[in-house]
């Protein structure tokens, strides 16, 4: 149940931030009088989506955790006993855990992917096409300005992209829930395990709104930085689609869809590297994974 109205409340977010995506560049592109029509595809929705802070830079990894946090807390009781009498390894339990909670993520993410597509495509009239839209694509990270969605490639395959993002997305949450699942290993109750996810998500996405405000009056131009935190480094807003691992600054060579004046076009701004991303994921899952074999070792030395 709370997978499926979460599924739905995503895709209705969704479909509402493609339409302000499409009002929003219209106007930016409006003269005259007269409105463009920007012919987006089945796929943009989701690619939105997938930029969107909102949307999987909070509420999906909230999904996710809170789907699977419990995954360890609920074998507690006479539960645990039966488990270590069918299974006597504890790597063998931790592993299979770890690995339901991969499963669980990857087809939340690609039930997310395909609902918006279907939405896009069956109830909206978009059309399905291998090529990004216009108002979407970009001659590459140099040809780019700071905004809230990362352009595409244009040469690339947007089918393979959009399935390519999906994988990608699954691996992210599910690192994030392997840790949320440790973090909630002590915990008693497993209906607990989902407020404790909520709460820590909520907390930080706060905090960091608390410390650009600061920032903001104060005037200290570090604390207002739109790089290099939590939420923003969970969706695609501040990464770069054909940038190098290491690469950390974006543009300088701006002549895409929508004119902005020459001194915009010719600066760069600073983004999210690939390569800090998957550090941060390569520590969480091995330090999350040591932990959950510490504490079931523990557990089972106890019963």
């Amino acid at each position: 149940m709370l997978g499926a109205a979460s599924l739905i409340s995503m895709v209705v977010l969704a479909k509402d931030n493609l339409f302000r995506q499409i009002a929003i560049t219209s106007s930016q592109l409006t003269t005259g009088g007269d409105v463009p029509f920007l012919s987006p595809t089945a796929f943009d929705m989701a690619y939105l989506a997938f930029n969107d802070k909102l949307i999987t830079g909070l509420l999906l990894p909230i999904v996710c955790g809170a789907l699977t946090a419990d995954c360890m807390v609920r074998d507690r009781g006479g539960m645990r006993t039966t488990i270590v009498c069918e299974i006597r390894s504890s790597c063998v339990y931790v592993a299979a855990k770890l690995a339901t909670v991969a499963v669980v993520c990857h087809v939340f993410v690609l039930l997310f992917v395909m609902a918006c597509t279907i939405v896009s495509f069956a109830f909206l009239g978009l059309p399905i096409s291998t090529e990004p839209s216009a108002w979407l694509s970009s001659a590459g990270p140099q040809d780019s300005v700071w905004g809230p969605y990362g352009p595409i490639p244009g040469a690339w395959n947007y089918i393979v992209l959009i399935v390519a993002l999906g994988v990608g997305f699954g691996i992210l949450e599910t690192v994030l829930s392997w840790t949320a699942m440790s973090l909630c290993s002590f915990l008693e109750s497993p209906s607990a395990a989902s407020l404790v996810v909520a709460s820590v998500y909520v907390v930080i996405a706060q905090v960091e709104s608390l410390i650009t405000s600061f920032g903001l009056i104060l005037g200290i131009e570090s604390m207002t930085t739109t790089t290099g935190w939590i939420v923003d480094r969970l969706c695609l807003a501040n990464y770069r689609l054909g940038t190098s691992l290491f690469q950390k600054v974006a543009g300088g060579a701006y002549r895409g869809f929508i004119p902005v004046p020459a001194d915009v076009a010719a600066n760069t701004y600073p983004i999210n590297s690939w390569m800090s991303l998957l550090s941060i994921l390569l520590v969480l899952a091995i330090s999350s994974t040591a932990w959950l074999l510490v504490r079931e070792a523990r557990c089972r030395a106890q019963l």
